[in-house]
């Protein structure tokens, strides 16, 4: 009896979870415009994914600015290795250059 109950239970818990995800989908499906919904709804989807639309335009001159930014960072950090590659250089030169001397 008492795994029976628990069994149900268990069966609840899930199909308690299988609704709110479902409830999700349907909620990301109706926002895509996928599910019919009533016309002032639809209105309001059409209106909301023009000002997305008119939104992204703007911020595409951004885009340029980002990828810019992000070649000169690349840029930087290359340098830097090799700054970095070059002082390592040096301070082998330089030791090498030392040892003689002292024997």
């Amino acid at each position: 009896h008492d795994q029976l109950l628990k069994h149900v239970e268990d069966i609840t818990a899930k199909l308690k979870v299988l609704t709110e995800n479902m409830g999700n989908v349907f909620e990301y499906h109706q926002a895509l415009g996928l599910l019919p919904g009533s016309e002032v709804e639809q209105q309001a989807l059409m209106y909301k994914k023009q000002q997305s639309l008119n939104e992204m335009k703007k911020l595409l001159p951004l885009k340029n600015v980002y990828a810019s930014l992000f070649s000169t960072g690349l840029h930087l950090q290359k340098s830097l290795l090799k700054v970095r590659h070059m002082e390592g250089f040096f301070e082998q030169y330089n030791t090498v250059r030392v040892q003689p001397n002292e024997s």
